[in-house]
């Protein structure tokens, strides 16, 4: 039992490491690309006539190879089916894959046709910047529900005042609300916006009945508010809500991106790197390296001694005679090498009792 526990137990290695591998997937994607182009060529009637033994080979080597992948990742996952399944990916390769074996009648070729051609939809799989792309959409869905609820907005209103307005003057475009709907998609996609634009500045008889004039009985010139009209809509429906779906997809993609790399270095177990400290230049060339704490040390102590030469300056500025700065000259320019080191010295003649002695003597 030990035995073959191990012996699966490597297998599940091998199709682990060979399914994560460049030139597998690579190899995959090169037969789904075949897949899609083998479904295209049999679109054509002469092609199904004359290939049509090729073309069951050709499909049938692909169900075989579909079949070892899907069969490579099942046991790369240690054949456990929960965690198989629980990828969306391994759903649909495993749908694609049933649907292939499942025998169908004649009358339902168009539907086999359609899940042979959904099996190029596998290449977001294999191709990680499509599947960043399609991250970024389904990211990018709640933003643009929103947006196309304010667009839908825009065209309901504008389509209501196009009515109201111009209903008896360009019957053709405006005559109810789904005809002004299907207007005004057509000015905001910029297809002969300015024709529309144009009956209405100057009626139509002047402008764009040419061959239909028994349908123009009421024509009327807007002149300036028609203009208004289409360019106010022009602007507000292609430029602003262009530029919102843009800044949508493009925050969209950084979403993706920032989880697809967070996903990536969990997965690998990846832990930032902290810079190691660099040592710092030494004194001199026989001086031992000073470390981070030494130095520390190093700045609040002199941080301290420039508080404390502050205060005595200060003390000695307010004094009426500068006999202060004598002793302490001479204190501090005492004799070398002798008693304590030069930093105690100093450190106790700042200290507030020195500053009393020297504020007595004077």
């Amino acid at each position: 039992m030990a035995e073959h526990l191990t012996g699966f137990a490597l297998a599940q290695a091998q199709c682990a490491a060979l399914t994560g591998t460049r030139w597998f997937n690579h190899f995959i994607s090169a037969v789904i690309v075949a897949a899609g182009v083998f479904v295209g060529i049999d679109t054509y009637n002469f092609a199904r006539v004359r290939y049509t033994t090729h073309l069951e080979l050709v499909d049938k080597a692909i169900i075989v190879i579909f079949i070892a992948e899907l069969v490579l990742r099942f046991v790369g996952e240690g054949a456990q089916p929960r965690k198989f399944l629980r990828s969306g990916w391994n759903l649909f390769d495993t749908f694609l894959v049933v649907m292939s074996l499942v025998p169908v009648a004649a009358a339902f070729t168009s539907a086999v046709r359609l899940i042979r051609l959904l099996r190029v939809i596998r290449l977001l799989r294999n191709m990680p910047k499509l599947h960043l792309l399609v991250k970024t959409a389904a990211n990018s869905v709640p933003s643009i529900v929103s947006i196309s609820v304010l667009l839908g907005l825009l065209f309901y209103v504008y389509a209501v005042a196009g009515v109201v307005f111009f209903a008896a003057n360009d019957p053709v475009h405006f005559p109810n609300l789904e005809t002004s709907l299907l207007s005004l998609f057509r000015v905001v996609t910029l297809e002969d916006w300015t024709d529309i634009m144009y009956i209405q500045i100057y009626g139509c008889e002047n402008y764009g009945y040419s061959g239909i004039e028994e349908r123009c009985v009421d024509s009327k010139e807007f002149g300036a508010f028609g203009a208004l009209y289409f360019t106010t809509f022009v602007f507000i429906g292609t430029w602003v809500v262009l530029n919102l779906f843009i800044g949508i997809i493009l925050t969209g993609m950084d979403e993706a991106r920032r989880e697809v790399e967070s996903a990536e270095a969990s997965g690998s177990g990846a832990v930032p790197k902290t810079p190691k400290p660099k040592p710092l230049p030494s004194a001199g060339a026989t001086a031992a390296p000073v470390t981070t704490g030494e130095l520390a040390a190093l700045q609040e102590d002199l941080a301290r001694l420039q508080d404390r030469i502050t205060s005595i300056q200060n003390v000695g500025a307010s004094a009426n005679g500068s006999g202060l700065d004598g002793p302490v000259n001479e204190d501090a320019n005492g004799s070398n090498g002798q008693g304590p080191s030069g930093s105690s010295r100093r450190t106790d003649l700042l200290s507030p009792l020195a500053l009393s002695s020297h504020d007595d003597s004077a």
